[in-house]
């Protein structure tokens, strides 16, 4: 069918009235504060925010300040670290219409539910289902019929407008944007969004890389020591050390 979805475009989804931008991840002191991690949002601009809801009851922190990429924040009437741990995976949202964005700016759950089309010619190409976030930019995951899009979130290469009363994004189509989702997102990590918790493909500290070449064998010591290799450590022979066990190695470096 070529690079563009034919069929005709469908109803977009109407905008967020609550947005979640952050969550209660761990407590912090004895005095009832909370750890937020902010979804979506700096955490200069979660401090910014007044009025939170959370399980659809709305509250205002007595305090809030940044600690590094977290919130730490004082909810009313939790006095103390066990309150404060009943709150732990708890979801923090805020209302969009109590929020003023700065121009062009959006938040990702706006994005999620618009219609997409070609610059030119004007072709729906599909409806985004998903904002990713890596490093260097965002990509809006678009679902066609078809096919599925990774559109850079790049302003004037990519993106040339996006109405917000439309729920509309034009954009600037290349070859090469399409993608098989299921091959693509398994293979990629996501960063600074609650979808973190998924495994990605980056081994975990202290992971043990495998290799088609079989390691070293640490004890073959005399040919490590024609290769110019450092040995492993032994401790120094004392006097009186006849008759006692052998020392076991303290390490090895290959």
């Amino acid at each position: 069918m070529g690079l563009f979805s034919k069929k005709s475009a469908p109803q977009p989804s109407a905008r967020p009235e609550y947005i979640e931008v952050g969550q209660i991840v761990n407590t912090h002191g004895v005095r009832g504060e909370v750890k937020v991690q902010p979804w979506d949002v700096s955490p200069e601009l979660l401090c910014g925010f007044k009025t939170f809801y959370m399980d659809g009851a709305p509250f205002r922190p007595t305090s809030k300040r940044v600690q590094g990429d977290m919130v730490l924040m004082k909810l009313p009437e939790v006095d103390d670290m066990d309150a404060a741990a009943a709150l732990k995976r708890k979801v923090l949202s805020i209302r969009r219409n109590d929020v003023q964005l700065k121009p062009g700016e959006h938040f990702d759950a706006e994005i999620i539910g618009m219609n997409v089309y070609n610059y030119f010619p004007h072709t729906y190409i599909g409806t985004v289902v998903d904002v990713l976030s890596y490093p260097a930019h965002k990509l809006y995951k678009v679902k066609g019929e078809e096919k599925t899009y990774l559109i850079p979130a790049v302003k004037d290469i990519f993106i040339t407008d996006i109405d917000e009363e439309a729920r509309e994004i034009s954009v600037h189509m290349i070859e090469g944007l399409e993608t098989d989702e299921d091959r693509y997102f398994n293979t990629l990590p996501r960063f600074g969004r609650r979808d973190d918790e998924r495994q990605h493909p980056w081994p975990r500290a202290g992971a043990r890389l495998h290799h088609d070449q079989d390691a070293p064998d640490p004890r073959l010591h005399d040919e490590q020591a024609d290769a110019g290799r450092r040995l492993p450590l032994r401790r120094r022979a004392r006097r009186g050390d006849a008759g006692r066990p052998p020392v076991p190695l303290l390490g090895a470096c290959v």
